[in-house]
């Protein structure tokens, strides 16, 4: 039986992207990885507490951000942004940088074309506005090149760039173990300490001092000769 693929986090807004991380997934399972997201919490138990538990978990987290906020949004220090509030979407970009993980991240156009969309079903309704600018500052701190990031056009564009993640994924599907040194190393390096301690031990060691002899000058006796 083939090892478990490491798992890597879908973060996206579902109301606007789902069928971009449906695609998504498959796409990923297709690697070879686990793909794996947080949708529902247990009751009485935070989102940003279970968010954390599941991202220690996962090798990886493909961050894909839209137009739209998404569901809900967590109650931070503020009303704004810049305040501390979050969505759950941007909370796992956020919980993603700050636990070190390595972060993917897909920032889509305007026009951004999701093929879940009917082209008979009107358009979603906007979201509040208040949502809506703390969307745009979500995006706009992705812009700044603080971390790479790319931009997309279609669904089709974001699993074309993630394809060439295979060789990625299949590394990381190693499992985490200690890099342990050759024995021939090792046994150098011994020898070498003991060398320093021989040669420093040595050195500290008081000897007699060197006679100085000088030559004879022919023609003065041994004992008139002034040197």
């Amino acid at each position: 039986m083939a090892p478990p693929g490491p798992q890597i986090y879908l973060s996206a807004a579902t109301p606007e992207l789902a069928f971009t991380r449906d695609a998504l997934e498959a796409t990923l399972r297709d690697l070879g990885a686990e793909p794996v997201y947080l949708d529902q919490t247990p009751p009485g138990k935070p989102f940003a507490e279970c968010l954390r538990e599941r991202l220690l978990e996962c090798r990886a987290v493909v961050h894909i951000a839209g137009q739209c906020a998404g569901y809900a949004d967590v109650t931070g220090a503020g009303a704004t942004y810049a305040e501390g509030r979050r969505t759950h979407a941007q909370l796992e970009h956020d919980l993603a940088r700050q636990l070190g993980k390595e972060l993917y991240i897909f920032v889509c156009i305007e026009d951004f074309a999701d093929s879940s969309k009917d082209a008979r079903e009107p358009d979603r309704p906007l979201e509040p506005a208040d949502m809506r600018r703390l969307q745009h500052a979500h995006r706009t701190r992705l812009l700044d090149g603080s971390h790479p990031y790319r931009e997309i056009r279609t669904t089709a564009e974001l699993l074309k760039h993630l394809r060439p993640l295979g060789r990625s994924i299949k590394t990381l599907t190693k499992p985490l173990r200690r890099r342990h040194l050759p024995t021939g190393l090792i046994v150098l390096l011994v020898l070498v300490v003991l060398l320093c301690a021989v040669s420093a031990v040595w050195w500290k060691v008081p000897r007699p001092a060197l006679l100085k002899i000088h030559p004879h000058r022919p023609g003065i006796p041994p004992s008139q000769d002034p040197r």
